[in-house]
């Protein structure tokens, strides 16, 4: 709190990076925002829209599970998605208007994820699911990259 007790201090971890982008994350994970991002890392840009983190975990177990739909494995497929899909409780309690504390954000989540090499080339023609540690981005900016 400040001097005065109006303003609430936003919560954060300076081990994990950037208080802002941070801060950030966390309103995305609470409010299931989804924006336009672009972060710089060790010598790779990665371009997407953010997804709140349960959401992220439902879309991975998701992919795991279609991936393993091939051949005869459907029960192991939907195991696959539960386990994944699981991990979304983790945010439980971590919504818009929630009393309970947030815990500070470490990591970050895209889909549509493109990345761009050092020589400004994209690795990948297709979008990804993403997740990346919050203390490995050394920049950010809202708004995506386009491919050329």
């Amino acid at each position: 709190m400040t001097a005065d007790n109006s303003t609430p201090t936003p919560s954060h971890d300076y081990q994990s990076g950037d208080w802002v982008l941070q801060n950030f994350v966390g309103l995305i994970n609470r409010i299931k925002l989804q924006v336009p991002v672009t972060l710089q890392l060790s010598g790779l840009t990665v371009s997407g829209t953010t997804v709140a983190a349960p959401e992220y975990f439902r879309k991975l177990g998701d992919l795991i599970a279609e991936g393993m739909q091939h051949g005869n494995v459907s029960s192991a497929a939907e195991s696959m998605r539960e386990y994944f899909s699981s991990y979304a409780k983790i945010y439980d309690g971590q919504t818009a208007g929630s009393e309970q504390p947030s815990v500070p954000a470490t990591y970050i989540h895209l889909e549509n994820a493109v990345f761009w090499g050092s020589d400004g080339r994209t690795i990948n023609s297709q979008g990804a699911l993403w997740r990346g540690r919050l203390s490995e981005v050394s920049g950010f900016y809202l708004g995506a990259l386009a491919k050329s």
